[in-house]
């Protein structure tokens, strides 16, 4: 069973406090809220691991710079100026 599973089983079904919990498991408070939020939503399929990536990437290189890049690195090849 994994941490956040015995984590919500343990306030929703046991009755058990959320700071009794948190102490018990080792978990912060935040993360506590946060996961029972989810769980109070989604139900069991709050359970299951999130991935961490970001929604974005504000630093990203948009695709028309990417293009003109390799553009210019094939013309620069073509005329002897780049291996």
């Amino acid at each position: 069973m994994s941490k956040r599973r015995a984590v919500i089983l343990s306030v929703v079904l046991e009755g058990r406090s959320q700071v009794e919990t948190a102490r018990k498991y080792r978990v912060s408070g935040s993360s506590m809220s946060r996961w029972l939020a989810r769980y109070s939503a989604e139900g069991d399929s709050a359970l299951a691991a999130r991935s961490r990536r970001p929604r974005a990437s504000p630093t990203a290189i948009s695709d028309g710079l990417v293009e003109l890049a390799v553009n210019l690195r094939s013309e620069l090849e073509c005329q002897g100026w780049v291996r």
